[in-house]
């Protein structure tokens, strides 16, 4: 049971039982021996969150980290034991192979079933990425690239529909992303790309995101969970998947012929393998979960990163056409990612891109180890959660020279520009990093290359990125903001 069940369990049985035994004890009515069991607990209570509000305030060591950062410096305390960090020395001493950090208690909204992301332990988040590792494997890879040309092929067809025109390139980066995550996870054709509209799954997971977004406390968490009617669409998201897996089972893995979707061309398919020996699969709490994390990491996270690419794309012309030049050069006849994937300019630009996006701009959560943890001259003491914003790093000029510029170069022909050894980690790093990085940067690749060959993209009129920019909403990815860009055909 989890820790908020163990507590909500005690506060029942006391409220039940303590009444009941002080009754047999007195020999009084059940009304008093209430009256005194209640004011027992408000006594309680009182007094643990008064010596908890004494040792937060007088005796807690991290009372010497001061506020915010744009004051005070680049380690900031912003709760009770919880520090923010800009300093680029702790990205990989945080997240690389050697790191004595640990994942924190914020990975624990799904305990005790997690998914791959949510393994806090490292050593069953081995086991856990271990049974994943066939289904990102080069073979994997080469089938899934089928399902993302046949999107790339929509995306162009969506693009010739509003060539020269107004587009809101942020909602149909979250069309096609979806699209292809739910073609790669579940064998299915969600038909946004068609459509040009939003599936009712999306609001599902905003919906089901949005209380992430308040760096709420994991107890808090399972409370929401148990609040009725779901208010916050934990359940229908959870529900959607498990559906959504068993139709894909029962119709696409093993059965149905007919649909021509081979086991292997899907995420999930792969995934199955290690729970074949169930009856009903889809019944596996921790299979629908990572299911669920195939869906938000794959389709939110590629969408925040197109959507900032081709943002600083429509700014920067010279760099489309270097982009276009490397391209013709690469992308010939019937192309895939195989010839692409070595494209200095393309990755970097990818990656300059993500340097600079808005995705996940507080950061991943890490937490220092019980004996605390020492980076320069910086110590926190042991069991301190902490995150590092990639967001503010990104953008400080001691990290990177013409921080706030769209330079692509940095990243491979002029390294000068990046002042320190591994400020940036856009897919984490060490054992915790993304299993999924080949797949995101082929789906960027070649949705990329498909448009930039054919069409110059240009900021709408009117269109500043402003409302992108502060009307963003992150909820552990991102709900993005309008983005009007205008798509123009290459002249011959």
């Amino acid at each position: 049971m989890a820790p908020t069940g163990v507590y909500l369990s005690f506060l029942a049985a006391y409220l039940l039982g303590a009444p009941l035994l002080l009754s047999r004890l007195s020999a009084q009515s059940a009304i008093s021996p209430t009256i005194q069991a209640v004011q027992l607990l408000v006594a309680f209570l009182v007094g643990a969150i008064g010596s908890t509000w004494v040792y937060r305030v007088f005796l807690n060591p991290l009372n010497r980290v001061p506020g915010p950062y744009y004051t005070y410096g680049p380690i900031v305390r912003t709760g009770a034991n919880r520090v923010s960090i800009v300093d680029p020395d702790w990205v990989e001493a945080s997240y690389g192979h050697t790191s004595v950090a640990r994942k924190g208690p914020w990975y624990d909204n799904n305990w005790p079933n997690p998914a791959l992301q949510q393994e806090r332990d490292r050593g069953a988040h081995d086991l856990h990425r271990k049974s994943w590792a066939p289904a990102f494997s080069d073979k994997a890879l080469r089938q899934y690239e089928t399902h993302i040309t046949t999107f790339n092929g929509k995306f162009l067809l969506r693009l010739a529909e509003h060539q020269g025109g107004r587009m809101n390139i942020s909602k149909c980066f979250n069309l096609y992303s979806f699209d292809v995550m739910g073609a790669l996870a579940f064998g299915k054709n969600y038909g946004m790309m068609d459509s040009g509209e939003k599936h009712a799954v999306l609001s599902i997971i905003s919906t089901g995101l949005d209380p992430l977004g308040l760096t709420l406390p994991t107890w808090f968490m399972h409370l929401l969970q148990m609040v009725p009617g779901d208010p916050a669409g934990i359940t229908k998201f959870f529900k959607f998947c498990q559906n959504e897996l068993k139709e894909a089972i029962i119709n696409n893995f093993y059965a149905n012929v007919e649909t021509k979707v081979s086991a292997g061309s899907v995420i999930s398919s792969w995934l199955a393998e290690n729970y074949k020996n169930l009856p009903k699969p889809w019944e596996s709490r921790p299979f629908c979960l990572d299911t669920q994390l195939l869906i938000v990491a794959g389709s939110d996270t590629t969408a925040s990163a197109l959507t900032s690419l081709f943002y600083y794309l429509a700014q920067n012309p010279n760099q489309v056409q270097k982009l276009r030049h490397e391209l013709q050069a690469s992308a010939v006849g019937d192309w895939s990612d195989k010839e692409i994937r070595h494209c200095d300019h393309l990755n970097a630009s990818i990656t300059e891109a993500l340097r600079l996006s808005l995705l996940g701009p507080t950061g991943l959560y890490r937490a220092t180890p019980p004996e605390g943890m020492q980076v320069g001259e910086v110590f926190l003491p042991g069991n301190v959660e902490y995150n590092i914003s990639q967001y503010i790093l990104a953008r400080d000029e001691a990290v990177y020279t013409q921080a706030e510029q769209f330079i692509p170069e940095r990243w491979y022909s002029k390294p000068e520009l990046i002042k320190h050894k591994n400020p940036f980690a856009p897919f984490a790093m060490g054992s915790f990093g993304c299993i999924g990085k080949n797949l995101a940067m082929m789906e960027m690749r070649t949705l990329t290359a498909s448009i930039l060959l054919k069409y110059d993209v240009s900021l709408a009129p009117g269109e500043d990125g402003h409302r992108y920019l502060e009307e963003s909403k992150e909820h552990f990815t991102m709900d993005l903001a309008p983005l009007d860009l205008v798509f123009t055909p290459v002249k011959s």
